[in-house]
């Protein structure tokens, strides 16, 4: 339920969720003080559906009802005022606190749209007099910001010793001896040497660099060159046909899917977005296709591109900085690979006629939204011009 306040020419909402409590009647009080708070954007700040009345339960909470009432609304038979609705105030509880929300009807669709500000009171004491007195209500769910700040200094001395104290642990388990199991004899009975180990093993650890020819031999890379592709020489005219345009890329695109697909295993296979034709939708087509390939990452592993094999390794510090050196030179070869299929991505989206058609829509309809709006302000203008009001000002 909501409660409301209307006068001649404006309205009042005051709106409250339920609180878990009620307190007893404090009279009718003279001086109250609040704190406006910042607002932040969270769902909190949304106008609730259905509400009780907390603010005719609980005596502060009506007090401060009456108070927001007498001070926002329009006194009755106002010479200026009006007899029709254009603002409208919300005040709901939520959490404790009162939030202010301050909304325009549209005349046109009779929608509310907030125009500001917005802000949070912070109910903190009731007097009994104007300006002091005995307290008649004091908010026990204020904070102080002094308080605020003591709770989290509180809060992170509490972490820093927890974490002292973990360190002292860790620094008696170390000073602790270390039991020494007892040799057993029997223990290289079933080791097997290293120069008897399956050869599946070496297999499995350089697979891709054997497939192509990597670490015994020279090896020529017969993945598609990409760099014949950066000209507009690789294509003839923006048409459907052999050398057209999209026909072109839309084979190379899919040459470099086919290589992606032979270097990952069948339980990775990802679907890659097609190229399609001049005739292809932008929304289906068109924009799934650059959204995938302009953030392109390669599935090889470029293990033929390593200069160590770490077969050939002395002890296992020696094989370890050969692995070291084999990864840097495969992530440099993937960083490349990357990086070049973005490039003639973006060197494609700007030749593609069907991205530009849709840019030039997107900038049509831009336009035709800014001149709506333009026109409505227009309007408005000459609205209030009509019946008095200033610019910026509004009255309930």
């Amino acid at each position: 339920m909501v409660a409301s306040k209307r006068k001649r020419r404006g309205g009042l909402a005051v709106e409250a969720k339920k609180p878990k409590r009620n307190e007893k009647d404090v009279g009718t009080p003279d001086k109250r003080r609040v704190v406006a708070e910042e607002v932040e954007e969270e769902e909190r700040d949304r106008i609730p559906g259905p509400v009780c009345k907390a603010f005719d339960e609980l005596p502060h909470y009506a007090l401060l009802k009456e108070l927001l009432i007498q001070i926002f609304s329009t006194p009755r038979y106002h010479p200026k005022s009006q007899p029709f609705v254009d603002h409208v105030f919300t005040f709901t509880i939520l959490d404790h606190r009162i939030w202010f929300r301050n909304f325009q009807i549209i005349e046109e669709d009779a929608a509310l749209v907030e125009i500001g500000p917005r802000f949070v009171l912070n109910l903190i004491k009731i007097f009994q007099g104007s300006f002091g007195g005995p307290t008649l209500y004091e908010n026990p769910h204020y904070q102080s910001p002094n308080m605020h700040r003591r709770i989290v200094r509180s809060m992170t001395a509490a972490k820093y010793r927890e974490k002292q104290q973990v360190k002292d642990v860790q620094k008696l388990r170390k000073k602790e001896p270390k039991t020494i199991l007892p040799h057993d004899p029997t223990e290289d009975v079933f080791a097997i040497p290293a120069e008897e180990k399956p050869v599946e093993i070496q297999y499995d650890n350089h697979r891709e660099a054997l497939l192509k020819g990597g670490l015994d031999g020279e090896y020529q890379d017969d993945s598609l060159d990409l760099l014949h592709y950066f000209t507009g020489a690789c294509y003839s005219g923006y048409g459907d046909d052999e050398k057209g345009f999209y026909t072109v890329y839309r084979n190379v695109f899919e040459m470099i899917a086919k290589e992606e697909l032979e270097s990952v295993l069948e339980e990775d296979i990802e679907e890659f977005p097609t190229f399609g034709d001049s005739q292809s939708d932008y929304d289906t087509v068109v924009h799934p296709f650059y959204a995938y390939w302009q953030s392109f990452c390669t599935q090889k592993n470029f293990a033929w591109k390593e200069e160590y094999d770490t077969r050939q390794a002395s002890n296992r510090w020696e094989k370890r900085a050969m692995e070291k050196e084999n990864k840097k030179i495969r992530d440099k070869a993937r960083k490349e690979k990357n990086e070049l299929v973005r490039q003639l991505v973006a060197f494609i989206r700007k030749r593609d006629r069907r991205v530009q058609a849709h840019r030039k829509l997107v900038e049509e309809q831009n336009a035709e939204k800014a001149r709506k709006a333009e026109e409505m302000r227009r309007q408005q203008k000459l609205k209030q011009a009509k019946y008095g009001y200033v610019a910026g000002s509004f009255r309930l």
